[in-house]
C-alpha cells in the first residue's frame, strides 16, 4: 500500500512538471487548421472565476502583479484584477526583483517599477526578467547584465544569455553555421561575469535545486542530461528532452516515452508516459476530451474541465482560457 503511493505521488509528480513549461494554449492541432483564439482570465484554487474573462494575453502572476494586454497593449494588474499600470505597452514580461520588463514601440525595452514609474531607461534591444539582482539585456546583438539600478555590471559580449540562479547563469557565444542553423556554444558565468563553467554546450539553462539542463550535440542530434555547480555530469546526455528539477525528481524523454528520474539519475518512475505530466503542485491542470480542469495529488478532480486553456498555479491564480466564437 505504502508502495502504491509513493508510486501515485511520482505519478502526479510528473504532470505538473511539465504541464509548468506549457504555453498558456489549448490542446494540440495540426499546423493546417488556424490556431483557436481565447480570451484570458484568472481562477482561484477553488475554481472561482476572480478576475474575469477580458485579456488576449495573460502570464502569471509574479511579486503580487501580472502583465496583461488588451487590444494589443500591455500593462499590469494586481490579484483582485485592478489596474495597476495602465495598458500602454508594446511588449511586457514577468516582475523580478521589484521591476518589470517593458518595450515601448521603437524606443525599446526598459524597466519600470511596481507603480509603473520607469526605472531603467526604454533604450535597450532586449531585456529580460531580474534574477538575483540582475537582468539580461540587449544592446544591438550582444548580451550583458544591468543591475536593478540599471548599472551595467556585465558587458555586452554574449550572442545569448539567461537567468542567474544560485550565483550562476547560462551565456553563450557563436560558433557558426551548420546546415543554416547558427550554432552556439553555451557556459556558465558568475555574477561578476567571470567564466565558471566553460562554453562547450549545445544548450544550457539556468539552474535548479543544484541542478542544470544541458544539452550535447550527437550523431543523433542533442541529446540532454544535467551538471552540477562544479560543471561536472551527474547525469549523461542521453535523453531527447528533459525539464529542470523539482522537489527532487524531473521528467525526462528518451525518444519514446516520458519518465520520472531523481537526482542520481535513477528511475523513479518507468517511461510508460507517451505525454508530458506532472504533478509538483497541489493543483495541476489536467486534459480531458477536448477540455481543461485541475486535479490534486491524489488525482481526484477539484475544479471541473470546462476550461479551454489552463496554466498551473502561481500566487494562488492561474490563467484559464475561453474560447472565442
Amino acid at each position: 500500500m505504502r508502495y502504491d503511493r509513493r508510486v501515485r505521488w511520482v505519478v502526479l509528480l510528473i504532470l505538473s512538471i511539465l504541464l509548468s513549461f506549457s504555453c498558456v494554449v489549448g490542446p494540440g492541432r495540426s499546423a493546417a487548421v488556424p490556431a483557436p483564439t481565447y480570451i484570458y482570465g484568472y481562477i482561484d484554487e477553488e475554481g472561482t472565476l476572480v478576475i474575469p474573462y477580458r485579456f488576449s494575453t495573460a502570464l502569471d502572476f509574479r511579486n503580487g502583479l501580472a502583465a496583461v494586454s488588451e487590444d494589443g497593449r500591455f500593462g499590469f494588474i494586481d490579484n483582485r484584477g485592478r489596474e495597476v499600470v495602465r495598458p500602454r505597452y508594446d511588449g511586457a514580461g514577468s516582475f523580478g526583483d521589484g521591476l518589470a520588463p517593458v518595450r515601448a514601440g521603437e524606443q525599446g525595452w526598459g524597466y519600470i517599477d511596481r507603480e509603473g514609474t520607469v526605472r531603467v531607461p526604454l533604450k535597450l534591444a532586449g531585456a529580460r526578467s531580474f534574477s538575483e539582482g540582475l537582468a539580461a539585456v540587449r544592446q544591438g546583438m550582444r548580451w550583458g547584465f544591468i543591475d536593478t539600478e540599471g548599472r551595467l555590471v556585465i558587458g555586452f559580449r554574449f550572442d545569448d544569455a539567461g537567468a542567474f540562479a544560485g550565483g550562476l547563469a547560462p551565456v553563450a557565444e557563436n560558433a557558426g553555421w551548420e546546415r543554416n542553423v547558427r550554432i552556439r556554444r553555451w557556459g556558465y558565468i558568475d555574477t561578476r561575469g567571470e567564466l565558471r563553467i566553460p562554453l562547450e554546450f549545445a544548450k544550457a539553462s539556468p539552474f535548479s535545486e543544484g541542478r542544470a539542463v544541458v544539452a550535447r550535440r550527437t550523431d543523433g542530434g542533442l541529446r540532454y542530461g544535467y551538471i552540477d555547480v562544479n560543471g561536472d555530469t551527474v547525469i549523461p546526455c542521453a535523453f531527447r528532452a528533459a525539464r529542470p528539477f523539482s522537489a527532487g525528481y524531473v521528467v525526462v524523454f528518451d525518444g519514446i516515452r516520458w519518465g520520472v528520474i531523481d537526482r542520481d539519475g535513477s528511475v523513479a518512475h518507468p517511461f510508460t508516459f507517451q505525454d508530458e505530466i506532472d504533478f509538483s503542485r497541489e493543483l495541476t491542470p489536467s486534459y480531458r476530451r477536448g477540455r481543461f480542469g485541475y486535479v490534486d495529488r491524489e488525482n481526484r478532480v477539484r475544479i471541473a474541465y470546462v476550461y479551454g486553456a489552463a496554466r498551473p498555479f502561481s500566487e494562488g491564480l492561474a490563467v484559464v482560457g475561453r474560447l472565442i466564437d
